[in-house]
């Protein structure tokens, strides 16, 4: 192909200027003005050559970007931004932070090195030396992230939890395991040789340090663990339960089955939550959810082919043999034993959480999508009890499909609805004791009450008692 040359030449000046925090295809007014202003604070610094204002301005875009990026990393900080604007507008927001933390950072680095202060003698094996660790540390660093992608070193696939790809092998990685945080940072030591600045060299050394401890606290666990890709899903109508058991038990307690009722057998469903639509008890709990919820009380009153279906031993026979454990239906009393949640406006959403179990047994959940024609997703992270740097699984409920696991086993959340969208879930309840002292059952109901059915509803279930 005769502009493959061309063609590679132009992804390395691409990534070579993303790298550089300059991202031609996010570039925008805001984005190259905050660049702006970064450089020409840079310029000031190295233009006042104070050697206290120039060394508190290194440290400090050093620990913004080593610690900051740690902490978004590491932390469950990414999480909530995912859960409060979606993956892709979250991915979006920490990219743009992410990039002025590169810029600052390099900035940084570069005015320790140029203060004045403590500078050494010049030779020409200096010159030399600082000239060849410059030239072998910026290829190795492009060379590096030409063959991992852009996305992935702006870590993509750590904000994400979960890998874009498989590991690269090629380039640079055959020879050095991190070749970005090894080979790849000898410029900066050549800079600072060049430069026959001391001050340049502690900085060099010590944002390498730094470097190597964000792949220990948070990069290279995330590339050790086991990943957890979404779950492939199950149809219900070939797979045995054996094989729905062994898939649920592989995800530590998750299961997804993506056909498992017809849209004929969901349609009485469907009808009975679309007229339930306007009695929904509408909640904003300021930064984790925002949606509209039905209660178990009114689905008795008004929804019988709802609670048919929460009651069917078919399912419930099906369910208890996935689960590994004889389920039965919570109580009437419980307004979340079974109920429908309409995620209806723009940004509605539930931020992640545990479906913790105030009940003497366990207590499990099914989510049957009636309406969903979303971008909204089903976000869990199995295994997330057990390890820190658990994977995270994007799950599309299409309507007919089942999210079937165990509440209190299962951080998940439901990301953000787009412009124009509809989100309708029916959510069902099931325990292996139905007993639950008077406390608990008070801090269940007032829970319920202040974030998805209203206060109404607490005395509204006196009068549903079985």
């Amino acid at each position: 192909m005769k502009n493959a040359p061309l063609l590679r030449l132009a992804r390395v000046v691409h990534t070579f200027l993303a790298m550089s925090s300059w991202r031609l295809e996010r570039l925008s007014v805001g984005w190259v003005l905050r660049n702006l202003a970064s450089i020409s604070v840079a310029w000031l610094v190295v233009r006042v050559d104070d050697v206290g204002l120039t060394i508190a301005y290194a440290a400090l875009t050093a620990c913004a970007y080593y610690g900051g990026n740690t902490i978004l990393l590491a932390t469950r900080a990414r999480e909530h931004m995912i859960a409060r604007h979606g993956a892709d507008a979250a991915w979006l927001r920490y990219e743009r932070i992410l990039a002025l933390m590169f810029l600052n950072q390099g900035l940084g680095l570069g005015a320790l090195g140029s203060l004045s202060m403590g500078r050494f003698a010049a030779s020409p094996g200096i010159v030399a030396l600082g000239a060849s660790l410059l030239v072998v540390g910026v290829v190795t660093k492009v060379w590096s992230a030409v063959e991992i992608g852009v996305d992935v070193y702006f870590y993509k696939d750590m904000f994400l939890g979960r890998r874009l790809g498989e590991l690269v092998v090629g380039g640079p990685y055959r020879f050095i395991p991190h070749p970005i945080y090894t080979v790849g940072q000898l410029h900066a030591y050549g800079y600072a040789l060049l430069q026959r600045s001391i001050p340049g060299l502690v900085g060099a050394v010590a944002c390498h340090l730094g470097l190597l401890a964000f792949h220990r606290l948070a990069e290279g666990p995330f590339l050790a663990r086991g990943d957890v890709r979404d779950p492939s899903p199950l149809d219900l109508a070939t797979v045995s339960r054996a094989e729905a058991r062994a898939s649920y038990t592989a995800l530590d307690e998750f299961v997804f089955v993506e056909q498992a009722f017809a849209r004929e057998e969901l349609a009485p469903l469907v009808d009975e939550a679309e007229r339930l639509a306007e009695r929904a008890t509408r909640k904003v709990v300021p930064g984790y959810k925002r949606s509209g919820s039905v209660s178990y009380f009114q689905i008795l009153d008004e929804a019988p082919a709802i609670d048919a279906f929460y009651r069917s031993k078919e399912l419930i026979a099906w369910l208890s043999e996935v689960a590994g454990a004889a389920l039965l239906p919570c109580p009437t009393s419980d307004p979340h034993a079974c109920a429908l949640y309409y995620y209806t406006r723009p940004g509605d959403h539930i931020g992640f959480h545990y479906d913790a179990s105030h009940y003497r047994g366990a207590r499990y959940t099914a989510l049957v999508a009636l309406v969903d024609g979303s971008s909204s997703r089903l976000l869990c992270q199995p295994f997330k009890k057990h390890r820190k740097d658990a994977s995270e699984a994007r799950v599309a409920t299409v309507p007919g499909s089942l999210a079937f696991f165990n509440g209190d086993n299962l951080w998940h959340a439901i990301s953000p609805l787009g412009e124009g969208e509809r989100r309708v879930v029916l959510s069902l309840e099931y325990v292996t004791d139905p007993e639950m002292g008077r406390l608990r059952r008070s801090l269940s109901n007032m829970k319920d009450a202040m974030t998805y059915f209203g206060f109404r509803q607490l005395f509204a279930r006196r009068t549903h008692a079985r």
